[in-house]
């Protein structure tokens, strides 16, 4: 994670020192705020890259993170409840996406999308 990245961690309430993994987690809250589904991955993979003795403790809240980002966004926590029954593999999908920025981005934007269209279609008429 870049000098950058620790202060933008940092102002969304991450410990600046002595926590890497929480200030990554935090990082990852700030990129999926701005929509910046590629630097998630980037993200990750910096941090892993310098900390791979944990690289299952930073892939596994990933999903839980996009989840909430994505539900708050929406404003929809129905439909993204109706896409993740219809995508039980959804969690798994995400993280292994994680290895490539742009398969990241899109695997993200494709859930928003489809949790949009679910909502969308839920409204009464």
């Amino acid at each position: 994670m870049t000098v950058a990245d620790q202060a933008t961690a940092a102002k969304a309430g991450a410990p600046a020192h002595g926590a890497p993994l929480a200030t990554f987690l935090a990082n990852i809250s700030v990129l999926s705020r701005q929509d910046d589904y590629a630097g998630i991955a980037k993200a990750f993979a910096g941090f892993t890259a310098a900390h791979p003795a944990v690289r299952f403790l930073a892939s596994e809240p990933v999903p839980a993170r996009l989840a909430e980002h994505i539900v708050t966004k929406t404003g929809a926590p129905a439909a993204f409840m109706t896409y993740t029954l219809q995508h039980p593999t959804w969690a798994e999908d995400i993280k292994r996406a994680l290895g490539d920025p742009a398969q990241f981005a899109a695997k993200a934007h494709a859930i928003e999308a489809e949790v949009q269209t679910n909502a969308a279609a839920a409204k009464p008429h």
